[in-house]
């Protein structure tokens, strides 16, 4: 089953960067080892790949961003995938106008809480809140091009309770459900 969220594209690259970075893996390599196995729908594989070979060709501008807002810290001394989820969210930040602020900061933390250490989270979203008002998003508003983030992935616990528990169809649980590709239509006919 190819993977729908965002989330699950976003570690995809995380996975690569740190490829990348700690392995002396080049870009195209990464992608093929991380993200090709990631089974992700098209978009996601594209915008995955666009993530990584951005990442990879302008790392001195995103690095130097992150660079000047850290306060007495080296930034080589950053943990690795620490690092990585901070150029992922900045690329975001700078380069992917159609991705609101929050939800970038939002999923930064997230996955460095799932792939870091305890600290991990409240480090990146500091770093973040100081990188945002660099970049364009500074006053994000919504405009017409802008698009509402995919949901994160739902956990398993959520995709067992939606198989054995029946949601109304026009509830938040049952959107949610339909955007991550698991709504299931009842073929035994009862409502």
């Amino acid at each position: 089953m190819k993977a729908r969220s965002r989330r699950q594209a976003r570690e995809a690259v995380l996975r690569a960067l740190y490829e990348i970075d700690i392995g002396g893996v080049d870009a195209e390599t990464a992608i093929e080892q991380s993200i090709e196995q990631a089974d992700l729908t098209p978009p996601l594989r594209a915008f995955a790949g666009d993530a990584v070979l951005t990442v990879y060709h302008r790392h001195e501008e995103i690095d130097g961003l992150i660079k000047s807002v850290l306060e007495n810290y080296d930034f080589e001394r950053i943990a690795a995938v620490d690092r990585n989820v901070l150029r992922l969210a900045t690329y975001e930040l700078t380069m992917c106008p159609t991705i609101p602020p929050a939800v970038t900061l939002d999923e930064a933390v997230a996955i460095a809480k799932k792939y870091s250490t305890a600290e991990s989270g409240r480090f990146v979203n500091g770093v973040l809140s100081r990188v945002l008002p660099l970049t364009e998003k500074a006053t994000w508003t919504p405009g017409p091009e802008a698009h509402e983030e995919e949901p994160a992935a739902l956990d398993a616990e959520t995709i067992e309770e939606a198989e054995t528990v029946e949601i109304r169809e026009d509830s938040p649980e049952a959107e949610a459900l339909t955007r991550a590709g698991l709504w299931r239509v009842r073929t035994d006919g009862k409502a």
